[in-house]
């Protein structure tokens, strides 16, 4: 009777340790998982940035209406990793002189986009799609060494454009970021091709 009673009762107690360490354990875990700067339980699947951000970017662009960009992004992430966003980019186009013909164009660009964030860690991939308007203009002129030329023609048009792409994110710290995007557009002008374009990316989140 005595063996039963002991028996019993090193069962309970081995039961209650067991019961005390896996409760130590889990509070140990969610403490050492807990972020004090965000309230929130730290999770590398997580963006380590604040939801909403703005940068600046750089890009450089096939076709003749392109070729380097300058422009800012505003974008705010929703929970689940959705991410909505406004873009827009100005091209310096090009200029090209042909028997005393000068043809120049430049471009610009705005964009409404969507997509969905992935992270590991401090790094993030955006695949997204973007839909808005190109506008494009060319002009033609004949070359003056002493000044400027006379203008034979003067042409714009503004365009339905798809842009298809994704975006590098690197966070070095909770609100400063740096990143790539390359992207594919197709804009519906008489004036532009489809068009690969990557862009250096630099911002901030609050």
């Amino acid at each position: 009777m005595t063996a039963q009673k002991n028996l019993a009762r090193a069962t309970l107690t081995l039961a209650l340790v067991s019961l005390g360490t896996l409760a130590t354990s889990s509070a140990l875990a969610a403490t050492s998982d807990y972020d004090d700067s965000t309230h929130k339980v730290a999770d590398d699947r997580q963006s380590p940035l604040s939801p909403t951000a703005i940068e600046a970017t750089l890009a450089i662009a096939g076709g003749d209406a392109y070729g380097l960009g300058l422009g800012a992004r505003l974008s705010h992430t929703l929970e689940g990793g959705v991410f909505l966003g406004a873009a827009y980019t100005h091209y310096l186009g090009s200029r090209v002189e042909v028997f005393g013909l000068e043809t120049a164009w430049s471009a610009d660009k705005v964009m409404l986009e969507g997509g969905y964030e992935f992270w590991w860690g401090k790094v993030g991939l955006r695949p997204y799609a973007g839909l808005g308007m190109v506008w494009v203009r060319s002009s033609m002129s004949t070359s003056n060494v002493l000044g400027e030329g006379e203008v034979l023609s003067d042409y714009s048009d503004n365009a339905l454009a798809l842009a298809l792409g994704a975006q590098f994110t690197y966070a070095m710290n909770d609100s400063v970021y740096v990143g790539a995007d390359g992207h594919f557009l197709s804009a519906f002008a008489d004036e532009t091709d489809a068009s690969l374009q990557i862009a250096g990316r630099i911002g901030t989140s609050f």
